[in-house]
């Protein structure tokens, strides 16, 4: 009797030891936890986030719409907070506390990307405008004014 009971605790026990190593080995693929792994998710995540972002920024500044977004607090939709950067409106982005820190990080990741397309944007035009006033120039406007000494054919 006693060994049949030890037998059944032993294996209880080491049920227990591989169940307990299989979640946390998935957990921390999902999630990745205490910085021990960058999750599985991270690496799924991270491209379409900055793809979706430089997408959507390069249409909103085609259309003439300067705002960079930031991330100050779970909300359930973008706000503008009534602050500038330079020539961009800045907006708080949304981001629901529901969905944990894989959503968090997917619009942290947008965020990001969203600015720094925008801000490359901006630059850009900036460059091209002052590359075309400058091609506007007749050739003689940057010819230097040399003028023949007096007393010389």
């Amino acid at each position: 009797m006693i060994l049949k009971l030890k037998v059944i605790i032993t294996v209880l026990i080491m049920a227990l030891t591989i169940s307990t190593y299989y979640a946390f080995k998935y957990y921390s693929e999902i999630y990745g936890v205490g910085g021990i792994g960058a999750g599985g998710w991270q690496s799924e995540t991270y491209p379409l986030a900055v793809m979706f972002a430089r997408r959507t920024a390069s249409a909103d500044f085609s259309r003439g719409i300067l705002r960079v977004y930031e991330m100050k607090s779970f909300s359930t939709n973008s706000v503008f907070t009534g602050r500038r950067d330079g020539p961009f409106e800045v907006w708080n982005l949304y981001c629901y506390q529901e969905l944990g820190p894989p959503h968090h990080y997917v619009q942290q990741q947008f965020a990001t990307s969203y600015n720094d397309e925008m801000r490359r944007l901006q630059i850009k035009q900036k460059f091209q405008s002052k590359e075309q006033k400058t091609s506007e120039k007749s050739p003689q406007d940057d010819a230097p004014n040399f003028k023949p000494a007096e007393g010389s054919k």
